[in-house]
């Protein structure tokens, strides 16, 4: 057990777990997918008036952002970065909670320059917001945007429908961004895949019994329902301060491992597949990791730095390999960074790539497209196109290219390590990127010692 050495603060002592409780209170108030949500009369009414032709670019309000307290979250994590300085605590103790510190800080600065981008438009707050956004969440590969810009082109090309799906088809072909290059396609072996099937389901099958047999479609409620009882009865207590909530307001399934809150948005209707999915991804891997973390390094519970793409990877890869079937994930997202990043795309411009491109994904060869598909993809479209600029409404988010870089880093990893079980427990020590040795020695370090 860690000796537990204080810092003093105005007088008080502090040990390492009050540290750590001051970095969730940090981390929750800096959520950034919350504060980059626009209020919601606001996205409704701008998202009718874009569909609608009568805008091409959005202006949303942002009152949680805007309501910031931004100089005092400055203060208290500059007293936290004076205060681990101070403390008398095996290096490695600490290290962890330094990392996340600078990243509460760098987390703080893309926030407040998106506020203030979104108010002035200058372009040295603009600067700001892109240099924090790329060092938390890395920025698009030229070569692997332009192959696949390059792939969705063949696939266009080599298909031929008829009708109003064709003119979509060949206007398609017309806006998609001129690109030259061939990306190298990444693709686990047959064994990496069998092995990996075989994995998820001997780690989740106890999760997967909780699932009524004779129910194959489930609502939220159901949801929530399988989700309660897996945190409270299928996890051996390690997850009895967790809780489910059904949200009106949210859009997808989300978790807060500062809040210890699973999110299932309300009036959705899954099947099981789906479930199973969800099961994976959202407990069996955002839950875990957390839990799994909660140790002598708390912060491990919550996310060492850049963890979010190897966390992004491993939840999507082990829904792929639940179906025994790789596929590239995160595309769109990736698509349309780098036609904003790249090619500085307009929002228009970019949504009326992205639907066309789903209405083509959607349809076989001598098909013609219903009304009804177009507006699907349209509205798809537009609210992909929203996640890419949230918070600033004109300035590319990285946030999403975990996606995709996660999913190739998972599978490579497993390609790596084929039947390498310490391999795998690395993947389960915390919420960390487990290719980063760092990131593995803290969760070494926080293992209990028998």
């Amino acid at each position: 057990m860690v000796e537990k050495q204080q810092f003093t603060e105005g007088g008080e002592k502090l040990s390492l777990d009050e540290v750590a409780e001051r970095v969730r209170g940090v981390s929750e108030r800096l959520f950034v997918i919350d504060l980059f949500r626009p209020d919601q009369e606001s996205a409704q009414e701008q998202k009718r008036a874009f569909l609608a032709g009568e805008v091409d670019e959005v202006r949303h309000e942002y009152s949680v952002l805007e309501g910031m307290d931004f100089e005092g979250l400055r203060r208290e994590i500059g007293d936290l970065e004076v205060g681990l300085e101070g403390m008398e605590v095996a290096s490695k103790f600490v290290r962890p909670y330094r990392s996340s510190v600078r990243e509460l800080q760098s987390r703080l600065d893309m926030v407040e320059a998106a506020n203030n981008y979104r108010q002035s438009g200058g372009l040295e707050e603009a600067r700001r917001f892109m240099e924090k956004n790329i060092e938390l969440y890395g920025e698009p590969n030229r070569g692997t945007y332009e192959g696949l810009m390059g792939d969705l082109r063949k696939d266009a090309l080599a298909k031929s429908f008829t009708g109003e799906a064709e003119k979509i088809r060949r206007e398609l072909l017309e806006v998609l961004p001129e690109v030259e290059g061939e990306r190298e396609v990444f693709k686990p072996s047959d064994e990496a895949v069998g092995y990996a099937n075989t994995l998820v389901n001997v780690l989740y099958e106890p999760f997967f019994e909780v699932i009524p047999e004779e129910q194959e479609t489930f609502s939220s409620e159901d949801v929530a329902e399988v989700f309660h009882e897996i945190l409270h009865n299928g996890m051996g207590g390690a997850a009895d301060d967790w809780q489910v909530e059904i949200s009106e307001k949210a859009k997808a399934m989300a978790v807060s491992p500062v809040r210890r809150v699973v999110t299932v948005p309300a009036g959705k209707e899954y099947d099981r597949e789906k479930l199973e999915e969800l099961v994976v991804h959202e407990i069996g891997v955002h839950v875990m990791r957390s839990v799994m973390g909660e140790s002598n390094i708390e912060v491990l519970s919550t996310g060492l730095s850049n963890y979010e793409e190897a966390e992004e990877g491993l939840a999507v890869g082990l829904e792929q390999a639940l179906r025994g079937e790789y596929t590239d994930r995160g595309v769109p997202y990736y698509l349309m960074a780098g036609m904003k990043y790249f090619d500085n795309k307009t929002f228009r411009e970019t949504f009326e790539v992205m639907w066309r491109r789903g209405v083509v994904e959607s349809l076989q060869d001598g098909e013609d497209v219903s009304s009804e598909l177009v507006k699907k993809e349209q509205e798809l479209a537009y609210d992909r196109c929203l996640r890419i600029v949230r918070g600033t409404d004109d300035l590319p988010w990285f946030k999403d290219l975990t996606y995709y870089n996660g999913n190739v880093k998972f599978w490579s990893h497993i390609e790596k390590n084929n039947g390498n079980f310490n391999a795998v427990i690395a993947m389960f020590l915390g919420k960390i990127d487990y290719t980063n040795s760092e990131h593995i020695a803290a969760g070494m370090d926080a293992m209990p010692v028998n």
